[in-house]
């Protein structure tokens, strides 16, 4: 598995090193994202290569954590043009029968949901990854290609491109 997953994001990491590309990221409510379809760069990818992606670019797959910041991340997507899209998490149930978020460990926040049948499925079966489209979430296989979220979790100094703009459009 770890030679599949390296013979996947090396060679982006590769084009990226070597042609001087920077990772474009954007900053909504005082955190920072890189969303994978905004990048000529990033291909879609499964669960398990989104997250590794996100990795080697000093960022977590999403979590949503709080209602402000689904909500956010909802009203950027739409204003941007990206809201059709849909989106891997790091939302799964893949070591257990409860839905964690990979990046942090933690359980889903039972304050707020948005799955699609209104509660996250309680049968543990092939749809162990959580996605996003439009604000709405739903259990996928995990080995689907989708497009991709990752957040800056941790203070670190890379090479991103700020991008301050309330679109990305031109």
């Amino acid at each position: 598995m770890s030679v599949l997953v390296l013979g996947a994001v090396l060679p982006l990491l590769v084009s990226l090193v070597g042609g001087q590309q920077r990772i474009q990221t954007v900053e909504v409510a005082d955190s920072r994202y890189f969303i994978s379809n905004a990048s000529p760069y990033s291909p879609q990818l499964n669960w398990f290569l989104a997250y590794e992606y996100c990795h080697t670019i000093g960022m977590e797959l999403l979590s949503f954590e709080r209602l402000e910041e689904t909500q956010q991340i909802d009203e950027f997507l739409k204003a941007n043009g990206h809201a059709k899209s849909a989106y891997w998490t790091s939302g799964n149930q893949l070591g257990s029968a409860m839905w964690i978020w990979m990046s942090t460990g933690q359980p889903f926040n039972s304050t707020f949901n948005f799955w699609a049948a209104g509660g996250p499925p309680l049968v543990k079966s092939q749809q162990s990854c959580m996605s996003t489209e439009g604000s709405i979430w739903s259990a996928e296989n995990c080995m689907d290609n989708k497009h991709f979220i990752c957040e800056q979790t941790r203070c670190f100094y890379y090479n991103y491109v700020t991008t301050n703009r309330a679109t990305t459009q031109g």
